[in-house]
């Protein structure tokens, strides 16, 4: 072979050489700085970077909108590198807030001044056990789950927290790098337990997350123990100038509020986190638990879109005193999460009481003897014209009672019929005429029961409702809102009713009446049993007080008689 040929061959074998190689060997053009990068907050990992601990994968068959958000490219590695998992500890004098963050989420939000039943302090957000379905402060996108996960599996860069005298606040931002950003700040103040809550979202096309709370709330005790069922968290709102409250299972599905709401949220027994947006009433979407789908229950509260939204957060106890200073502060309307029920112009006032009388007896069981003590004073010229009434009716009765007798046998003798019957009736009518003789006077007994009953009802409501009471002990009782766990004040409130009623007699003409009046105690004692043990104790101080109105009651009746047979009130009669 010539040498011009195989310079030839040479040739064309280099430039094939060069070629094969610039195809499949040539390096890739260097990565884009990241300090250029659109937003320095963290983002998702770069792709084949390992997923960020316990990030679920991205659900199948989402919306279109939700693969366009997962399918857009994550910022590079390095971006993210010096982003962990971690939490971040937000602390004032009433709460203990922990937060993740991976969706920068509430995992803790505990209550400093108040304790469960192992003394340690109140913890709200229920435990999920192991990754937790959902957390406080989360953010949904209704319809689109991918999008869902990845804003809350997403590692947020985070500030703070920043402690000022006012207070204790931490922000956290994340971006794709692109055009989806998400920063939320949360604010607690330096004592009290309305924060704030401030998120903005700005998205390339209409997306509207729900800032949402979840998984409920802790189901507290109260009234729990003894075998009453807990009650269990619901959704509580405030819109057209009433409160609604729906259980779980009624929560519904994903969709905006019918009515303007002024506030809303996630209400256990004694205690609550609400949503009440800044400027007025806001769009709310709520989400609850149905038969298809066991979630957790879940408010959520939204925004316009690439608009920041602030709301106060209220998250901590239902205390009415608390409540009504906020709203004179604020005007929020929150008093009424504590539900006293149709009587609760009744429960207001005997609250104030309460509260005021445990200012000086340092006890809400001697506060309770003491406010029945004023409440049967008021009621005192009421129930002595009553008793007096009864007392007057069983003399009566005792000097009449052979007269009536005689007429029965009479009639007894003669056939059974409707006629003898009615003519009997008609006699003793006549006879208790002559005799000036009310029967009906013996109904006037029930009275002071019945004047009692919307005070009673509202005691109920109050004692069960108002987180002051929660662990008040008095004596052997731990907790005076709890029903009595041995038994004993509701048995002793039916003995001491059944004692005030032997005491004032029950020699009534009607048999009925008489079969009634003799059932009451037992009817009492069965229905206290499972009531709150301040209720009873208030019953029972009810019954020990007219024990002895009826014993001063008898006394002076039985003085009257003696002078009577004495023949001086007769002289006074001619």
């Amino acid at each position: 072979m010539s040498t011009e040929k195989r310079a030839l061959i040479a040739t064309a074998l280099s430039i094939l050489v060069l070629v094969v190689w610039s195809y499949f060997f040539a390096p890739q053009p260097p990565a884009r700085n990241p300090q250029t990068a659109p937003s320095p907050a963290a983002g998702t990992a770069a792709p084949g970077a390992p997923a960020a601990p316990g990030s679920p994968p991205a659900a199948s068959g989402a919306a279109a909108a939700g693969r366009e958000h997962a399918a857009a490219p994550s910022p590079p590695a390095a971006a993210v590198a010096d982003e962990r998992e971690r939490i971040m500890l937000v602390e004032s004098r009433t709460a203990r807030v922990k937060l993740t963050n991976v969706g920068a989420r509430v995992v803790s939000w505990r209550l400093l001044r108040y304790f469960d039943d192992e003394g340690n302090t109140l913890e709200l957000v229920p435990d999920q056990g192991g990754r937790p379905e959902a957390l406080p402060l989360e953010l949904v996108v209704p319809g689109d789950e991918a999008l869902t996960q990845r804003l809350n599996q997403a590692l947020y860069a985070c500030a703070g927290p920043k402690t000022s005298a006012a207070g204790a606040e931490i922000s956290c931002r994340w971006s794709d790098g692109r055009s989806l950003e998400v920063e939320k700040t949360l604010t607690l103040p330096a004592d009290g337990y309305l924060s704030t809550l401030r998120v903005r979202i700005t998205a390339p096309r209409d997306v509207r997350p729900l800032v949402a709370w979840a998984p409920g709330l802790i189901r507290d005790e109260g009234p729990a123990r003894y075998g009453q069922p807990a009650r269990e968290a619901g959704l509580v709102l405030a819109h057209d100038g009433k409160v609604e409250r729906l259980p779980a299972a009624k929560a519904g599905a994903w969709q905006p509020a019918s009515a303007p709401m002024r506030w809303a949220g996630i209400e256990a027994h004694y205690f609550a986190a609400v949503f009440a947006p800044e400027g007025g009433p806001g769009a709310f979407a709520l989400y609850g638990r149905t038969r298809e789908a066991q979630r957790p229950l879940t408010l959520g509260v939204a925004w316009e879109p690439g608009q920041e939204g602030a709301a106060r957060l209220f998250i901590g106890p239902k205390s009415y005193e608390l409540l009504r200073a906020l709203d004179t502060e604020h005007n929020l309307g929150l008093q009424r999460l504590v539900d006293y029920g149709y009587f609760w112009w009744i429960a207001v006032p005997l609250f104030s009481a309460l509260k005021w009388l445990h200012r000086y007896l340092h006890g809400y069981g001697l506060a309770i003897i003491a406010l029945t003590i004023g409440i049967k004073l008021v009621f005192y010229p009421i129930t002595q014209r009553s008793m007096v009434s009864m007392r007057r009716l069983q003399t009566q009765m005792k000097r009449l009672q052979p007269r009536l007798q005689h007429i029965r046998d009479q009639y007894a003798r003669k056939p059974k019929s409707i006629d003898n019957r009615t003519r009997m009736n008609q006699e003793i009518m006549e006879l208790y005429k002559r005799e000036n003789v009310n029967p009906m006077a013996s109904m006037t007994g029930c009275l002071p029961l019945l004047l009692q009953i919307p005070i009673l009802w509202a005691f109920y409501n109050l004692l069960s409702a108002s987180i002051e009471l929660r662990r008040a002990p008095f004596l052997y009782l731990s907790d005076l809102s709890e029903p009595d766990p041995y038994y004993i004040t509701p048995v002793v409130m039916g003995v001491t009713m059944w004692m005030q009623q032997r005491l004032s007699g029950t020699a009534t003409p009607d048999p009925a009446q008489r079969w009634m009046l003799n059932l009451m105690p037992v009817i009492m004692t069965v229905m206290f049993l499972r009531f709150p043990s301040g209720l009873v104790l208030y019953w029972l101080v009810n019954n020990l007080l007219g024990i002895g109105q009826q014993y001063l009651i008898n006394r002076q009746a039985e003085a009257a008689e003696a002078l009577a047979a004495g023949g001086k009130p007769a002289a006074r009669r001619s």
